[in-house]
């Protein structure tokens, strides 16, 4: 009873953000090509994959405590790690000789080193200050924040075109979004500066979320880009595109919801966890919302995805909603799991996380190798069928689990 007003404030501004991005999404499909948004897609790729693992995953701990001193440790460790990783990042995209020069020339424009270096880095920082907010339930700053973000990134995004900036338009406003909704949850984060506890003592009783956590979110992020380091390297950038708007459409939307719903059943799972309560329960209930809130606008794109996408984006765009069209089985079931995978950290079976991520990142590999011999309706086949398959027998250990700490 009391989930509901925590997912509403977390949502609200989950929903408007995106909102925001697909009422923009007509109008910068019109003035962006499919090749500029497939530049940008690789970009993106590369930010998310690196990010994810920036920070050891400390900052996926901070809300795991009683004692905020040892969250503020977890904190400041995770801050020192991202910036690291920011350092090597920029040392190693700056040196370009080792790419084939087609796909630097179609790809990563001079300025690329350093603008996907601070990309990252404000990608770590946001997921720090993120889950600080999410252990004091500040969920309607973590919503406010969003919906500056989408605003920046709309704004800048058709001025950066209105002015000739060209493709780097979308990597620039990409980038002053992050900005903008790291400064704006930044003031609502209070506490953060003062004392605390041991760095040391913090990672070592932390250490199984770099050891487990950390790779098996590298390799859930590896999956989720690899779709479109495929397209870059094998098809077009026109193709690659045409995927990305996939994404912004239906994907990035859906797994914005689902990061939501996460984040409030991470906290209200923590609490049950303190407080000695079954987990099972509440992944049940969950399991249930999720997919009563996936299954319409499923149903919609695989029955409607071509005239829907072509109406909404332009006609260029027709082919972008047959790729919907294949992939929504695979949509709906990253909507309803992701965020029930929260139950595996909470109830610390790290382990039992990572041993899933990285068969079902072998076999995702797999599943693409073998599609991209048919073209990319074979691939995009290949992606949804492994991806429905996976993610049940994720949703199978997952019950399993909370189902085993209930039981004890």
């Amino acid at each position: 009873m009391g989930f509901l007003p925590d997912i509403l404030r977390n949502s609200y501004g989950i929903v408007l953000a995106q909102v925001i991005l697909l009422a923009a999404s007509p109008v910068l499909s019109r003035l962006y090509s499919p090749e500029a948004f497939g530049v940008f897609a690789l970009f993106f790729a590369v930010v998310s994959l690196v990010s994810v693992a920036a920070t050891g995953r400390y900052e996926m701990a901070i809300s795991l405590p009683k004692e905020d001193g040892q969250a503020r440790a977890l904190l400041r460790l995770s801050t020192i790690l991202s910036l690291i990783t920011g350092l090597i990042a920029f040392l190693a995209l700056s040196q370009r000789q080792w790419l084939p020069e087609q796909f630097v020339n179609d790809y990563l424009p001079p300025s690329s080193a350093w603008m996907l270096a601070i990309s990252i880095v404000l990608a770590a920082f946001l997921l720090i200050v993120h889950y600080w907010l999410v252990r004091g339930s500040a969920f309607t700053s973590i919503s406010n924040s969003r919906i500056v973000q989408s605003l920046v990134f709309a704004g800048t995004g058709v001025g950066f075109a209105i002015v000739g900036v060209g493709a780097d338009g979308l990597i620039w406003a990409f980038v002053l979004g992050q900005l903008s909704r790291l400064l704006t949850m930044y003031v609502r984060a209070t506490g953060m500066m003062d004392p605390a506890a041991s760095l040391k003592l913090a990672a070592k009783r932390y250490r199984d979320f770099p050891l487990f956590n950390a790779p098996a979110a590298l390799l859930t992020a590896f999956r989720a880009q690899l779709p479109v380091f495929v397209f870059s390297s094998t098809f077009t950038s026109g193709q690659t595109g045409q995927y990305e708007m996939v994404n912004r459409a239906i994907g990035t939307p859906m797994s914005f919801v689902a990061l939501a719903i996460g984040d409030v059943l991470h906290q209200r799972m923590s609490t049950a966890r303190h407080e000695a309560r079954s987990l099972f329960p509440i992944v049940k209930l969950f399991a249930m919302a999720l997919s009563a809130i996936a299954l319409p606008p499923v149903i919609i794109v695989m029955i409607f995805g071509p005239p829907l996408f072509g109406f909404v984006f332009g006609a260029e765009w027709q082919e972008a909603g047959r790729y919907a069209q294949i992939l929504a089985p695979a949509f709906f079931v990253r909507f309803v799991m992701t965020p029930l995978s929260r139950a595996l950290i909470v109830s610390e079976n790290v382990r039992v996380n990572s041993m899933w991520q990285v068969m079902s990142t072998i076999t995702f590999a797999i599943a693409c190798l073998m599609g991209i011999r048919y073209g990319v309706g074979g691939l995009l086949i290949a992606i949804s069928i492994h991806e429905v398959m996976a993610y049940l027998l994720y949703g199978w250990l997952i019950v399993r689990c909370t189902r085993t700490t209930e039981d004890r």
